[in-house]
């Protein structure tokens, strides 16, 4: 169990910089007055839409290492195959860059609202006062998205911890259980071993470590309060 646990918490660790990080510069091209803009909200957005379960199968057909396109384009032009899907290390990295696609649109959106709700006034000033843009975006930008940030990362580190379908369509957890995480450890000993009192038991063991680890956030962003 607890090596379910630290499996999840790197993939966790990993992961949700990646999604904050492409999730803000999403949204800060969305909310500039681009031609077709509505056009590409709706397609970054699309794939937050998904099953999980259709994630993993579709990202199963890219990343296959018999059937999958990359290999099958590798072999096309005479080089070797690339054990996506049956090597610990390529397997988390499919499931991190699955996790990535999927779920960066939907924090897009909720930082679009976090960007609109800044004042122009403070950017039309900074210009005044000769500021670039990347000086903009992080004396202005950054500061007051902190709320936002607060509420990406809490409902992100949620989100990841209990991921379960899109892994268990992809890579069910393997190779030699590289990528079976916490929840599909606890589902297995519930309803492949049939052991529920054990598998109750390690789902409030989770409960209260996604909990801690939400008050920590909490009391380190000062309650998701924006600075000054």
């Amino acid at each position: 169990f607890w090596m379910s646990v630290c499996r999840t918490s790197i993939y966790v660790v990993v992961t949700m910089p990646f999604i904050m990080i492409i999730s803000i510069l999403l949204a800060v091209l969305m909310v500039q007055e681009i031609h077709g803009r509505g056009f590409f909200r709706s397609a970054y957005y699309w794939p937050s839409m998904i099953s999980y379960i259709v994630v993993g199968i579709s990202f199963k057909f890219i990343f296959g290492d018999n059937t999958g396109v990359i290999n099958y384009f590798l072999s096309i032009i005479g080089l070797h195959k690339i054990d996506w899907l049956t090597e610990g290390i390529t397997a988390m990295i499919v499931v991190i860059i699955a996790t990535i696609w999927s779920r960066s649109g939907f924090y897009m959106v909720i930082y679009i609202t976090g960007l609109q709700s800044i004042s122009p006034s403070l950017y039309e000033a900074a210009k005044v006062d000769g500021a670039t843009s990347m000086q903009q975006f992080m004396k202005i930008t950054l500061p007051l998205l902190k709320p936002t940030n607060f509420l990406v990362l809490v409902l992100g580190m949620i989100d990841l911890f209990k991921n379960y379908g899109l892994v268990i369509s992809l890579t069910n957890g393997g190779p030699i259980s590289s990528t079976k995480f916490v929840v599909q450890f606890i589902y297995d000993k519930a309803y492949s071993e049939m052991n529920m009192g054990y598998s109750c038991t390690l789902s409030m063991i989770l409960f209260v470590i996604i909990a801690g680890l939400t008050l920590v956030q909490y009391k380190l962003g000062n309650g998701g309060k924006g600075d000054a």
